[in-house]
């Protein structure tokens, strides 16, 4: 009888050891899993606050430009963009821009 329970005790001694440290195995393993999520809810944050400065930035830049009426395109210089929408509205056929 005392081997017998001797082997007991170290079968419950091995799988409360086992117990033990799968435990700690799913603790790791949530606590990361956890972790990782935290870090992507902060990058995706820094991405949206980065976003927001950067749109802040085109229009503080936008409305420091010089506002300049609205130019006819019968008027305009053949340099600009609307001159060159004047006289060639449509693409010739025969060359490649």
């Amino acid at each position: 009888m005392g081997i017998l329970t001797t082997l007991k005790t170290w079968l419950a001694v091995a799988g409360a050891f086992v117990l033990a440290l799968a435990g700690a195995s799913v603790y790791w393993f949530v606590r990361g899993r956890n972790s990782a999520q935290d870090d992507d809810e902060a990058d995706a944050m820094r991405q949206v606050m980065h976003s927001q400065e950067v749109r802040h930035e085109v229009e503080m830049e936008t409305s420091r430009m010089p506002d300049r009426g609205r130019q006819k395109v019968a008027d305009a210089a053949l340099d600009t963009a609307a001159g060159n929408l004047r006289d060639r509205w449509m693409r010739d056929r025969d060359t490649k821009d």
